[in-house]
């Protein structure tokens, strides 16, 4: 096994005319290691800034149809279910199959990536006072509710739905692992005015491990020596840690592979 490790970065060039910024990237296996550096290269010689909707062409280009966008922070945890669509969308968008996805990813990714056993999510609601019983909204009652419960039945620690601004406020965010949140600015703009500073963005359920900080690409004071370097640093930090974690589990899980596949007659043999 080799991992190749991309630091974000910003590059300047006659044919770039604004900055790229370059998610860190690692991976557990040699081939797509080479395959990211040389895709991310590709990226940047045409062009293409590595905008939030470059974490979808990675998805595909990865075949990771389900992946999950994820604020990360010591203190927080924020998954989005409906990503960067217009607000007026997102209720059209919302499904119970689509939350019970997000859930599954989420939960997934707590275990594997941040080793938590039996991780807690706390679930928003939509609507303001998650609809006062469908009197301002039925979404609550008609599909998050519903995604919660079967979430259950796949022994997901799901909990809520929580009002978002009462869940923030209170900090009954602590009680739990990560929070599912319905719509962008939703979790982002709690996450953000919480962590701003080392707060870091992890894509959830791709086959490599992808962050960047959470404040984006900052094009505004790109060259001016004014940004803050530790976000940076925390998302190295952070894609080095679940390397280290899925590396982990991938050991253990060999482990325990070769063990239920070994022969006890022949330790029985060898002892006689």
């Amino acid at each position: 096994m080799s991992k190749a490790v991309l630091t974000e970065y910003t590059v300047s060039s006659e044919r770039v005319r604004s900055p790229l910024t370059i998610a860190l990237v690692a991976d557990l296996h040699e081939r797509r290691a080479l395959d990211i550096l040389n895709l991310l290269n590709s990226m940047k010689l045409s062009g293409m800034p590595l905008t939030e909707e470059s974490k979808d062409y990675l998805a595909q280009q990865f075949n990771a149809d389900k992946c999950l966008m994820l604020m990360c922070s010591e203190a927080l945890k924020v998954g989005v279910a409906t990503g960067h669509i217009p607000i007026s969308e997102v209720s059209k968008a919302l499904t119970k199959e689509l939350i019970l996805e997000k859930l599954e990813i989420l939960n997934d990714s707590l275990k594997r990536d941040f080793t938590i056993t039996k991780p807690r999510i706390a679930v928003l609601g939509l609507n303001p006072h998650c609809g006062d019983h469908g009197v301002i909204g039925n979404e609550e009652e008609s599909i998050i509710i519903p995604a919660i419960n079967e979430a259950r039945g796949k022994d997901i620690l799901a909990f809520g739905p929580y009002s978002a601004d009462g869940f923030f406020g209170s900090g009954d965010f602590k009680k739990f692992d990560a929070v599912l949140a319905m719509y962008h600015d939703q979790g982002l703009a709690p996450f953000k005015a919480l962590t701003f500073d080392d707060g870091v963005n992890f894509t959830a359920g791709l086959p490599i491990v992808r962050t960047s900080p959470a404040h984006g690409t900052a094009y505004e004071i790109a060259g001016k020596n004014q940004a803050n370097y530790l976000p940076m640093c925390n998302a190295i930090r952070m894609a080095v840690d679940i390397f280290n974690n899925r590396r982990s589990l991938e050991n253990l899980e060999e482990s325990r592979h070769n063990v239920d596949h070994y022969n006890i007659n022949e330790i029985n043999t060898v002892d006689e």
